[in-house]
């Protein structure tokens, strides 16, 4: 998905663990399209059956070290975060890994 020259790599999303009953983080590959950085991001996302919230924690090039946007970047990434939150795309069955899409649908039943 590519929002205000961010590419979130959704379709790669890879589970890390579960920060309770209603959060988890996930690692995505994430690129901008405008500095050229890319690497993997762990996501920290939070969903309820009202509103889902992502944010990032940490990113890190394809070296392992880590990617300090600058502050026009981060606004974007932080836009494109929330496009994702607020269309509830994590826990999509077509993109996401099973047990994201488990712990969303839990969430969602109740």
């Amino acid at each position: 998905m590519k929002k205000y020259g961010v590419v979130v790599g959704c379709s790669n999303c890879r589970y890390v663990s579960a920060g309770g009953p209603d959060s988890f983080d996930v690692l995505v590959p994430i690129s901008d399209s405008e500095t050229g950085l890319a690497g993997t991001a762990r996501l920290h996302c939070e969903v309820s059956h009202r509103s889902h919230s992502v944010a990032l924690s940490d990113w890190y090039d394809h070296g392992q070290r880590a990617l300090q946007p600058p502050e026009d970047l981060r606004r974007r990434l932080s836009k494109a975060l929330g496009f994702v939150a607020q269309h509830r795309i994590c826990g999509n069955r077509a993109i996401c890994p099973a047990e994201v899409v488990k712990l969303v649908g839990k969430v969602d039943a109740d």
